[in-house]
């Protein structure tokens, strides 16, 4: 089967199924074409780049900040991602992030526990969902999080809390990894799930 440069290519030609097809999104001289997910249920389609740690994970036991290392790793190269993402339009992946009594970010000593990797680079500035320049999780762009705290997980009490959103920043995708800490004492632990990567394509 020959492949098109998207999902609406092989939509406007006919394939109504959502499932993997062929794609070449830059050409015969770029990244050698590659298979992915069509979400042909929605409109535009929706591309869907899949990972190996997409199960919702148990994090517990690991104290030190960034402890517990969580490496995503996806079927297809970041330059054949890179390239769909360069032709589509716009990109996001989930991020859900539950603790019980699991830091973020120690806000008094400035400290972060949990950090994250934004297409191979470490950002400790932010969560995903929140923003760059000031920092924060989701919560903190609404001026919702618990406690008055940047994070609903940075209140650091006995209950159950989380702090999830969306990475949109094609710059920043996709999520290659975690660094998780401040889940091993007493009754600290914690849960993350991570999405796929999804573009309009």
């Amino acid at each position: 089967m020959q492949s098109r440069r998207s999902c609406s290519d092989w939509l406007a030609d006919g394939f109504l199924t959502s499932r993997n097809y062929i794609v070449d999104p830059d050409g015969l001289r770029g990244v050698p074409d590659f298979q992915v997910w069509c979400d042909m249920a929605v409109s535009p389609p929706i591309a869907v780049f899949h990972h190996d740690q997409e199960d919702r994970t148990l994090i517990n036991g690991f104290e030190e900040p960034g402890k517990y290392h969580l490496k995503v790793s996806y079927a297809i190269s970041r330059q054949q991602m890179k390239a769909l993402m360069k032709m589509s339009g716009p990109c996001s992946q989930h991020v859900k992030y539950e603790c019980h009594g699991a830091l973020i970010r120690n806000e008094d000593s400035n400290t972060a526990y949990s950090w994250w990797f934004a297409d191979g680079q470490e950002v400790k500035s932010y969560w995903p969902g929140g923003n760059a320049q000031v920092g924060g999780c989701a919560c903190y762009k609404t001026k919702s999080c618990s406690g008055g705290k940047k994070c609903n997980c940075n209140v650091n009490d006995n209950a159950w809390r989380e702090d999830s959103g969306d990475v949109t920043d094609k710059e920043a995708l996709p999520v290659t990894g975690f660094r998780l800490g401040d889940s091993g004492g007493g009754t600290e632990k914690a849960y993350i799930t991570i999405g796929p990567l999804k573009c309009q394509n």
